[in-house]
């Protein structure tokens, strides 16, 4: 892994971003046919989901094991 430390959010340092309070130059978003069934599957996986949900029921934030924030949400 690079240690880039002038890198956005510390996407090449391995640090997460302090997310909610810096915007992220970017984001993964997964669709799933069972959002809910993937939630728990996730969470179970080690996934954490944060207090901060600005997406309101069209997507759920969660953070993986590291803190990088990623979106999950049904298949449109």
């Amino acid at each position: 892994m690079t240690t880039n430390t002038d890198s956005p959010s510390g996407l090449l340092n391995g640090t997460a971003p302090a997310w909610p309070e810096e915007e992220l130059p970017f984001h993964m978003d997964l669709s799933f046919p069972d959002v809910t069934a993937a939630e728990r599957q996730l969470l179970k996986m080690g996934a954490t989901k944060p207090a901060h949900q600005p997406g309101g029921q069209h997507w759920t934030v969660l953070l993986d094991p590291s803190g990088q924030p990623f979106c999950i949400h049904g298949i449109h």
